[in-house]
């Protein structure tokens, strides 16, 4: 059986068996002895993978994934109470996205399905006469990479999706009127986290991290739905945790392990006793001169852009750590992400540019919502954006590299139009393209980063011509390049993101020469990383997103428009489509660059701290 589920009133035991149904016991109460229940097992067509019973057990709802005919779907029975036998109710819902896990609210309005082929959750609201479930609007819901599991919080605000993919937990804060979930934030948790429960008195989140044969305990904010991990985690299990399962009273904690074929059982905590309530004498306080606090410098930091569920994971400090903003926007096919400051408010906020329509999508806050400026500039096949103040006036503005030519073109406002300005500069293979003001003179130039030489390329006009600046420094395999003032004091230098280690690696200098800022972030399959800032100097702490609206991406083009660039103080380093350099007319030679005269060094070895880390908020 692929999973099991007892009524409420405890009378009838049912286990979702795949290609075999849905097998049906009633219970002995005394003994717990099993015995099939008549007609069972009920509708073995289906292929249920997993299944809930209703709170008030008059229905079970079963999650059918891959059936025979490779058509995915949720079905609805009602149970009756006596016998223990599933009559189906109408026609299943049709469900493309690869519904694995179901589960049901602690009162028994709301279904939610996780979806392991699309990385999203499915709404559904039920009638609790007739058992039929109907799609919430605005669903489904990013969750992550390849999500396996889902719970619901025994208060029912919050609901929580491991996502074996992409190595963490999503939290959802739940409208408990209309069921709409809304993004609380992603939590690292080991590797293939396969399952998650909340313990009754909902103040810790259990997660299996299968890969690392431990459970990762985290604890619960219950006000927020964040989580912050345990200073007991993680607990080792057996081979290959597969689930795991909270006694009543929240003490006992069981978990299956499927590649050792054992069972684990320890014991979360041991209640102590109640203290007896004595007087505290209340202390005399003495007053004394406060100081006012001067707000700390701060320079760019950094993020992450995670395209299939349209999340901007923003964070205030180059230090370990969980997202001090999380945003939602986009979430499109065949968008590379961009930040900037669009409106010269002194904030770095999120942009998205269409490689293959050349259209812009610019956010003027790091809110949820619609874009605030949209144009189209480019569409070239094979053009990488980057964004930049390319002209010293304070607003970032976009800008296109084509890697097969070595030509830039950058664009000086946030509206339709051809490039303002057109040069050659690189044609390196494999070169990534970067923006950043190099010498501190308040306008951004162009770069280049190229992985396997852990080579940059840097140069202080927008003009064609050789580097100014060569450096070596990176070289790991899977990182990606980042640039920012990570000082504050007015040149952005270089950096990398290694995308499966989470791990950061930041320079204060353009030149050779150990990390100055070393930390773990992120870590999200997938996830393109960006930077900026995000909140002005002194400012208060950004709050997580409320909802997701959906993304207006609708432009108005008639003829195709002339190139034009989006903008950004600092070109997020996208992870590369196809290049298929496709361009109209011929272009310039690009000037080749000045040889390398000092041997390369040896890449630098990254490796993370030793010891446990602690993601939490």
């Amino acid at each position: 059986a692929a999973e099991v589920a007892l009524s409420p009133d405890g009378a009838h035991l049912y286990t979702a068996n795949r290609t075999q149904g849905i097998s049906a016991f009633t219970r002995n109460a005394t003994t717990g002895a099993l015995t099939q229940v008549a007609g069972s097992p009920f509708n073995a067509a289906d292929g249920p993978f997993s299944l809930v019973v209703s709170p008030d057990g008059a229905h079970v709802y079963t999650a059918n994934y891959r059936v025979s005919d490779n058509l995915d779907t949720v079905t609805a029975f009602q149970r009756n109470p006596a016998t223990g036998a599933l009559t189906q109710v109408g026609a299943p819902l049709t469900f493309p996205q690869g519904p694995i896990r179901i589960t049901i609210t602690p009162d028994g309005a709301h279904v939610y399905v996780a979806n392991f082929d699309d990385g999203n959750v499915t709404a559904l609201s039920r009638n609790a006469a007739t058992g039929t479930l109907t799609p919430i609007v605005g669903s489904p819901y990013g969750s992550g990479t390849n999500p396996q599991s889902i719970t619901v919080s025994p208060n029912g605000a919050h609901v929580y999706v491991g996502n074996v993919g992409s190595n963490n937990v999503t939290a959802f804060a739940r409208n408990p009127a209309t069921g709409t979930l809304s993004f609380v934030g992603a939590f690292p948790a080991g590797s293939a986290p396969t399952w998650v429960s909340v313990a009754p008195d909902g103040s810790q989140v259990l997660v299996t991290s299968f890969n690392t044969d431990s459970v990762i305990i985290f604890d619960r904010n219950t006000a927020s739905g964040a989580l912050t991990v345990s200073p007991d985690s993680p607990v080792a299990v057996g081979d290959g945790p597969s689930s795991v399962a909270i006694s009543p009273d929240g003490q006992d904690v069981y978990v299956t392990n499927a590649l050792d074929d054992t069972l684990s059982a320890f014991r979360r905590f041991t209640i102590a006793p109640t203290p007896t309530n004595t007087a505290t004498p209340t202390p005399t306080l003495t007053p004394t001169a406060t100081a006012t606090p001067v707000p700390p410098e701060l320079g760019d930091r950094i993020g992450v852009y995670v395209e299939n569920a349209g999340f901007w994971l923003l964070r205030n400090s180059l230090t370990t750590g969980v997202q001090d903003l999380g945003v939602v926007f986009g979430g499109i096919p065949n968008f590379l992400p961009v930040t900037g400051d669009w409106d010269n408010d002194g904030i770095d906020t999120p942009g998205l540019y269409g490689i293959d329509t050349g259209l812009w999508l610019l956010r003027n806050s790091n809110t949820n919502g619609d874009q605030d400026v949209s144009f189209v500039f480019g569409g070239l096949a094979g053009a990488l954006p980057i964004a930049g103040d390319w002209n010293g006036d304070g607003v970032d503005t976009p800008g296109l590299y084509l890697p097969a030519t070595g030509q830039w073109l950058l664009r000086n406002s946030l509206t339709t139009g051809d490039e303002d300005l057109n040069f050659v500069f690189g044609g390196i293979p494999d070169g990534l393209p970067l923006a950043g003001d190099w010498d501190g003179d308040g306008i951004d130039t162009v770069g280049l980063y190229v992985p396997d030489l852990a080579y940059w390329v840097l140069r202080n006009s927008n003009t064609s011509g050789d580097e100014d600046i060569a450096v070596v420094y990176g070289g790991v395999q899977d990182a990606l390049p980042i640039v920012g003032d990570w000082d504050d004091n007015g040149t952005d230098t270089i950096g990398i993101y290694h995308t499966t280690l989470a791990y950061w690696a930041l320079r204060n200098s353009n030149n050779t020469g150990e990390p100055d800022e070393v930390f773990l972030y992120a870590g999200l399959v997938g996830a393109l990383p960006i930077s900026g800032k995000w909140e002005q100097q002194g400012s208060s702490p950004l709050l997580l997103p409320a909802s997701r609206p959906g993304t207006n991406a609708t432009a108005t083009a008639t003829a195709t428009p002339p190139l034009t660039a989006p903008q950004g103080d600092v070109g997020a380093a996208p992870e590369l489509p196809p290049l298929l350099p496709v361009l109209p007319g011929p272009l310039t030679e690009p000037t080749p660059l000045a040889e390398i005269t000092a041997e390369p060094l040896a890449p630098i070895q990254i490796a993370p701290p030793p010891g446990e880390l602690n993601f939490g908020s």
